[in-house]
């Protein structure tokens, strides 16, 4: 049986949210959203929780004309109220580069925004892409050269039109490499995600008709980018996230049928279904891989922090993670936990809040094993400690008392 604990959690105040999360090589955690004005963020954190450092950041076009927005922020999270940083990904030599969209100060053109910095906060370069007239990129990846692949969507208002889009980018200078677009006659394409694989890539999004999702699954190879297979899957899903796990795949995302609900999509490398699930009430924004199984966080149907694990091999919930109240009590939409991922000591980390951007570690735990990996022995009388005798050993612990 396995249960949970929080290690440590963090309130980043001058931040609104944080949107995605993944740590380096020294376990130190990296965050990406917004802050109280509008920009973009990044924090980084060592293991312990330390702040190490924090940038606020807006494209460089956009620094003397930003205008104040009067707009609620409780619109959709990828409204057209504020830019944000939405992904973010950590190269071989632990640089850091995140992506993001911006509004310009007349709120009609969206841009797509890329920055990448050293692991100590400094700026190696920032490069802004308008593949269309209205742009929005929410997902980034590297490969094992740390080229840069992006994924998103974007087309016309009017006449309305939407296409997605996957882009490689140099890690030197972020130049265009290639950019393939998704083009279906008389529907609109998006892409939210994307995995970056040692010799393709492979992004998850939808394919819409007048209201109407489905799940789209693109592959993307060789030098130029070129289309190597696709799948379209006759589910009602808005998908969030694509990850890798061993050559296959995990899509998790939202359900829409009468209500929405928690999504998971295990493919193998042809695309084809080895197991799908639905879940709680709500719909998941992340997954990261522990062990073999997959860490979940996103909405659920209740005034908590979010996350959960599932079995990798037969998608079987393992255990519900409630990360403590809503910081907002419920009164910010945005307010819901949207970044996971693992470290090397398997301890996970997730992300998300408003309007303060939250961060909170957890250790995944074998009943009946300590945190030193020994089994817990048993009592004089032949019991496990009764609840009163471990709670006088938590204080006594606490206060220093042998």
């Amino acid at each position: 049986m396995k249960s949970y604990e929080i290690i440590w959690e963090k309130e980043y105040k001058d931040g609104y949210a944080n949107c995605r999360v993944k740590t380096d090589s020294k376990n130190n955690i990296i965050a990406c959203g917004l802050d109280h004005e509008y920009r973009g963020l990044v924090i980084k954190y060592d293991k312990n929780g330390n702040l190490l450092w924090d940038d606020h950041t807006l494209p460089k076009a956009f620094i003397k004309k930003l205008v104040h927005i009067s707009a609620k922020r409780n619109n959709k999270f990828l409204g057209n109220s504020f830019g944000s940083l939405l992904d973010i990904a950590v190269d071989s030599e632990d640089n850091i580069i995140v992506v993001g969209s911006f509004y310009d100060s007349s709120g009609k053109y969206c841009i797509v925004y890329v920055k990448k910095y050293s692991p100590d906060g400094n700026a190696i370069w920032e490069k802004t892409l308008n593949p269309f007239l209205y742009s929005q990129s929410t997902g980034i990846d590297v490969d094992a050269q740390d080229n840069i692949f992006i994924a998103g969507f974007g087309g016309t208002i009017i006449p309305p039109s939407v296409k997605g889009f996957v882009i490689k980018l140099s890690k030197h200078n972020g130049r265009i490499i290639w950019k393939r677009v998704s083009r279906k006659l008389g529907k609109f394409t998006g892409f939210t995600s994307v995995v970056a694989l040692e010799d393709d890539v492979v992004a998850s999004g939808f394919l819409s008709e007048r209201n109407d999702y489905e799940l789209l699954i693109t592959k993307f190879g060789g030098r130029i980018g070129m289309k190597k297979n696709e799948v379209i899957k006759k589910t009602t899903v808005l998908p969030a996230k694509i990850v890798d796990m061993k050559g296959n795949y995990v899509v998790v995302g939202q359900a829409e049928e009468t209500g929405y609900s928690h999504y998971l999509l295990k493919m193998n490398s042809n695309f084809a279904t080895i197991w799908e699930e639905k879940g709680m009430e709500g719909g998941l924004y992340d997954a990261a891989i522990l062990e073999g199984n997959i860490v979940v966080t996103g909405k659920i149907a209740k005034d908590e922090y979010y996350a959960g694990l599932y079995d990798g091999n037969t998608g079987k919930k393992i255990l519900d993670m409630f990360l403590g109240k809503l910081v907002s009590g419920g009164k910010d939409i945005n307010d819901w936990m949207k970044g996971i991922t693992v470290d090397k000591e398997g301890n996970i980390i997730v992300v998300g809040g408003a309007p303060v951007a939250k961060t909170v570690k957890i250790r995944i735990k074998e009943e009946g094993i300590t945190e030193e990996g020994q089994e817990e022995k048993p009592s004089e009388t032949g019991e496990k400690e009764s609840f009163i005798e471990a709670l006088i050993k938590f204080f006594k612990k606490l206060f220093g008392m042998s």
